[in-house]
């Protein structure tokens, strides 16, 4: 993943808290957003106005890095342990959504599919129920979000 599309990742899901974001996705954030301050620093005094508006968006792709590697966000308030975590690698099958990866490529391809791909597509597309509580999964859901059975 490019600088350029992991700070628009970022920005677009400015304050979406669940699924997950890739280590690149994450540490390319994390570096613009200190090239940004280290700028704001040089030239103005704004720099609190530049860390609260990047506050949310920043919290939000910690947390969704923690989902990548398998782990709740609240991980990220214990400050040792979740520099370990965001470094971690990602965790498939995982229980907060489909490949990251795979995810941001769709983003960077766009919709359009040929008439090939439809049907691999329609297959991914379908809904899976829980055969331990009956709870309905979304798309790309690999775990029941109530019971935490893997769906098959």
């Amino acid at each position: 993943m490019s600088m350029d599309k992991a700070i628009r990742s970022v920005l677009q899901k400015y304050a979406t808290f669940n699924g997950r974001a890739s280590r690149s996705e994450y540490w390319y954030w994390i570096l613009a957003f200190w090239i940004g301050w280290y700028i704001i620093i040089a030239f103005t005094h704004l720099y609190p106005i530049y860390e609260f508006g990047l506050f949310v968006p920043t919290l939000a792709v910690g947390v969704r890095r923690l989902h990548d590697s398998n782990h709740v966000g609240w991980w990220l308030l214990v400050p040792l342990v979740n520099l370990f975590l965001l470094v971690s690698p990602a965790v498939e099958p995982n229980r907060f959504g489909g490949d990251s990866a795979g995810a941001m490529s769709s983003f960077a391809s766009g919709p359009s599919t040929s008439r090939s791909d439809q049907g691999v597509l329609d297959a991914a597309l379908t809904t899976h129920t829980c055969s331990s509580c009956g709870t309905v999964g979304q798309v790309g859901q690999n775990f029941c979000r109530s019971c935490g059975t893997k769906f098959e």
